[in-house]
């Protein structure tokens, strides 16, 4: 009897090992991960926009930009199990997850700085976000979908 893979008979298993490295479509998984953290970066660019409203005066902006920096939180760790999904049921790199992750980090420092009104670190981590979140969303949308960019 013709022995498949792992010492399986052939007709139970069929596949050869550059079957099994392929890579699964995660097309339908990408299209979230796209969305999610396009919205965290336009919700970041809200960000100054609101404390800037807090500093003209309008003080109710202040309940507005910490309820904005929630919900960009609640939209990373959201995004943490799609990219896991991407890379990991899809094979690919782990830049997406490395993304995510990072972006969190930097969120969450931010929460922490901002409670803590050290603006001194707050203010150009801000900034430093808006640039990084760009800089992911950008990457979500120009990779294409078999990238391991």
């Amino acid at each position: 009897m013709r022995t498949g893979l792992h010492g399986r008979p052939g007709w139970v298993m069929n596949v050869d090992e550059q079957t099994l490295r392929r890579r699964r479509d995660v097309r339908w998984f990408l299209w979230p991960y796209r969305v999610i953290v396009s919205l965290v970066a336009a919700l970041c660019y809200l960000q100054p926009i609101l404390a800037g409203q807090f500093l003209s005066g309008t003080y109710s902006s202040l309940l507005a930009h910490q309820n904005t920096a929630a919900v960009i939180d609640m939209l990373l760790i959201l995004a943490i199990p799609i990219a896991l999904i991407i890379t990991v049921w899809g094979r690919r790199s782990w830049w997406p997850v490395v993304f995510v992750v990072g972006l969190l980090g930097l969120t969450s420092t931010q929460n922490s700085l901002g409670f803590g009104r050290i603006l001194t670190l707050h203010i150009p981590l801000g900034v430093a976000i808006i640039m990084a979140a760009t800089a992911v969303a950008v990457w979500a949308w120009r990779a294409p979908p078999g990238a391991d960019a």
